[in-house]
């Protein structure tokens, strides 16, 4: 076998690093340089690498697939856009995670290295990729140099046979660069014999052999064959984005749109991130008439592409015409405001593409869409024939421009041209602009009678709201016909008539500023209508409804700040009639006449009176206040009288008991005295006589009330001593339960409970009751005695 004899060496070699972790890439270099490469460049983000790319020219690119707010792919995608420049690009990731491979299956870069990866698991796979880029350099020369056929024959020399028997990643890179050179040079058909022949080695029943196959019958219009081929891929193979893809397009072919939005459905959940996925179901969207949906595919389309370099010129010409295609559809939608943002659209897309002189056309019509918007028929037919001799070369060669000019020929009337454009439009290849022109015309024509209808159906319910004087309904009906026909002088008049008459009737201020606005509307548009007759007289009756109106306010307001005022007065005079039938006794003598106390006042004297003197509501309040203490005192009083008898019968049963121990007591002892008659009869009596006489001494003690003079002091001091350890509920059971006479109380305790009522301190009067309470009880009742 011959040998291969590589036109460079090793320490020749450049490559490039790209990769968001600067660790890794001082890592990488080290192990590169291991290798013998001296030449290494590094770049940390998308941009940087891509301008080292385009300085330098690097041999081998190892490229991190997640890089910051980027993906490598992208450079690998912008490599390939560049002439003349054929690297080996090898991918490193650590995610592989589905939506990853799918990606990776769709873009197919030269070599994979799945992260983390030892020292020697690199540097073996470097070396291969080192190997090969070397061994096919002459290859690669060819290919840059757009000789496509020296390239196939230098592919298929044998002296790569051992090689690629030995290496699969370079047999297969082998392969893919000999059916890229044959797709390139449109040889489908040995594309597919070529593969099929492949195949027949079960080395190489791979995924993306049977998609270059698919792509081969696809570019030969066998779609039924790519359908069936295709099924087949993916059961087998069920993350080929490539091959649901490629069925999409054959469905689509085959006018079976249904099929073709399912198959590119089931690509974009394979990967959200797919661009021709997504563009493909915006597309058939867009054509079946789905312009809600389609419009949210192109927005998510739109955010695909500003983010990558497969952007299409053609991407913002389609997205600008369904901004304004989806507005002519509904009939109350907004078309200004669409062809403001189709502009705005076509603006964008030529920043990105300012070479591209297909925008201008595009403009171009859209003004004249916009004129024929506002009324201006003929500034619009002169600017449409304007741009047709500026731009005719460029508008036959696209079938959007041919469509969209088509169109608005139609609506200015214009039969001949739109017929030599449908000539036109024949002639070119686009199949989607082919087969929306009927849908557009009857679309058209569809949509103008509908309009019409709604209009007439608006206006008949006007003049059944305007007969039965209900005219504020009417000019809401003539307002609604009005936004789908804003040109119409008639329905514009019709609109003032009702709102004039609706002023008439209501002289509302509201009612003149709404009629008032809709007036100098039409009047600061310069339309024809500032002529007509009617619209002038309505302009003067205007004038004479505003000052009327503001008269009619003016005089509403009065009526209603006096019958607020008399409302106010009213109610002011309820309430102090209701204080007089409230008040006391002594309120009522205040209020009678001091030289005749038997002349009665009357009624409305007496309300005078009580404006005059504001005491009387205090008075009021002082004895309703009053009346509630007295009614809350009962009812302490009421608890009180039965936690008192409670304790006096609990004491009456304690010196019954008392009583009973004392007889059994006596009667032990003379039962003792009889058995001890060795003993005196004397000091037998004695005893007896001490023990009854202690007994009866105590328990007289207890009910006694009072307490002798000497021994007042000492008693009174354990008296509370033994209050205070008792628990509070017994506490204040026992103090509730003792009543206050006027004997009880010092002239000082008199005076300030007096002057607590006086000042309603409710609870200052309620403490200084219990105070009392409590020193009488302490003195007065039996506990103070029995401690003593």
């Amino acid at each position: 076998m011959p040998v291969i004899k590589p036109l460079m060496k090793t320490s020749e070699l450049s490559v490039l690093l790209v990769d968001k972790s600067d660790f890794e890439i001082n890592t990488t270099k080290k192990w590169l340089q291991q290798l013998g490469i001296t030449k290494i460049e590094s770049a940390n983000n998308l941009q940087k690498g891509l301008k080292l790319v385009k300085r330098d020219r690097p041999d081998i690119i190892l490229c991190e697939y997640e890089l910051k707010n980027d993906s490598g792919l992208e450079l690998l995608k912008e490599i390939r856009l560049m002439n003349s420049y054929t690297p080996s690009f090898s991918i490193m990731t650590s995610n592989t995670a589905q939506e990853t491979i799918v990606e990776l299956l769709e873009i197919v870069p030269e070599d994979i290295f799945i992260k983390p990866f030892s020292p020697d698991s690199f540097n073996k796979k470097t070396t291969e990729i080192i190997k090969r880029y070397l061994s096919t350099k002459e290859i690669r020369k060819a290919i840059d140099t757009k000789d496509f056929e020296l390239a196939l024959t230098l592919a298929s020399d044998k002296k790569y046979d051992d090689l690629a028997s030995s290496n699969t990643a370079f047999s297969s890179w082998l392969e893919k660069t000999k059916l890229e050179i044959m797709l390139s040079q449109k040889r489908f058909s040995n594309v597919v014999d070529y593969a099929e022949l492949l195949l027949g080695n079960k080395k190489y029943d791979l995924e993306w052999l049977r998609t270059y196959q698919l792509k081969a019958h696809y570019e030969l219009g066998s779609y039924q064959i790519v359908i069936d081929k295709g099924e087949k891929i993916v059961k087998k193979y069920p993350l080929s984005i490539k091959a649901h893809i490629l069925m999409g397009d054959s469905y689509y072919k085959l006018k079976k749109l249904t099929l073709s939005t399912k198959s590119y459905n089931r690509a974009l959940s394979l990967s959200k991130n797919s661009i021709s996925a997504q563009r493909s179901v915006s597309k058939v969207h867009h054509e079946i008439g789905d312009y809600e949906t389609s419009m949210e595919s192109y927005k998510k389309l739109m955010t695909l592409i500003e983010r990558s370099v497969e952007k299409k010129a053609e991407d913002y010409y389609e997205y600008a015409n369904l901004k304004k295609e989806n507005a002519e559809v509904k009939l109350e939608a907004n078309l200004d405001k669409a062809i403001s943002e189709a502009l705005n659209i076509l603006k964008q897309g030529q920043k990105n593409f300012p070479d591209d002189a297909l925008f201008d056309v595009q403009k171009q019509i859209l003004d004249t869409q916009e004129l024929l918007t506002k009324g201006k028929k003929k500034e619009a037919l002169i600017k449409m024939n304007t741009t047709m001799s500026e731009f005719e070369h460029l508008i036959n060669r696209s079938g959007s421009a041919i469509l969209n000019s088509l169109i608005t020929f139609q609506q200015l009337g214009e039969e001949d041209k739109v017929e030599n454009l449908k000539i036109k439009l024949e002639n070119n290849k686009v199949d989607y602009v082919k087969s929306t022109l009927d849908a557009r015309l009857n679309s058209f024509k569809t949509q103008e009678l509908e309009l019409s209808e709604k209009i007439n159906s608006l206006i008949r319910d006007y003049m059944k709201d305007f007969q039965n004087e209900q005219f504020e309904s009417a000019a809401m009906k003539a307002q609604s016909a009005l936004s789908l026909a804003p040109k119409s002088i008639e329905i514009v008049l019709k609109l003032l008539e009702s709102k004039v008459k609706h002023i008439e009737k209501s002289l509302e201020m509201e009612a003149v500023e709404s009629a008032t606005k809709v007036f100098k509307e039409y009047k600061e548009n310069k339309m024809t209508i500032i002529e007509n007759e009617r619209f002038k007289e309505f302009g003067k009756k205007l004038k004479d409804l505003t000052v009327a109106t503001k008269e009619a306010e003016k005089q509403r307001r009065k009526d209603k700040a006096a019958k607020a005022k008399k409302e106010k007065s009213l109610q002011f005079e309820e309430q102090k009639r209701n204080a007089l039938v409230k008040q006391n006794i002594e309120t009522v003598i205040e209020l009678t006449s001091v030289d005749d106390p038997n002349k009665a006042f009357t009624a409305e004297e007496l309300e005078n009176r009580a404006k005059s003197d504001k005491k009387t509501e205090l008075i009021v309040k002082e004895k309703e206040e009053e009346e509630k203490n007295k009614n809350i005192d009962k009812q302490i009083d009421k608890v009180y009288k039965k936690q008192a008898d409670k304790i006096n019968s609990e004491k009456a049963a304690e010196f019954a008991r008392e009583r009973e121990k004392i007889e059994k007591e006596e009667k032990a002892n003379i039962i003792k005295a009889e058995k001890l008659k060795k003993k005196t009869v004397s000091s037998t009596s004695i005893l007896s006589k001490s023990k009854d006489t202690l007994k009866q001494q105590e328990m007289a003690d207890i009910f006694n009330s009072s307490v002798s003079p000497h021994d007042e002091k000492t008693k009174l001091h354990e008296a509370k001593k033994a209050f205070e350890k008792l628990p509070n509920e017994e506490k204040l059971k026992l103090i509730h339960a003792v009543k206050i006479t006027k004997e009880d109380l010092t002239s000082e305790q008199v005076s300030e409970i007096v002057e607590y009522r006086r000042t309603n301190n409710h609870e200052a009067l309620r403490r200084s009751t219990f105070e009392i309470k409590k020193q009488l009880f302490l003195k007065k009742s039996g506990f103070l005695n029995k401690q003593a």
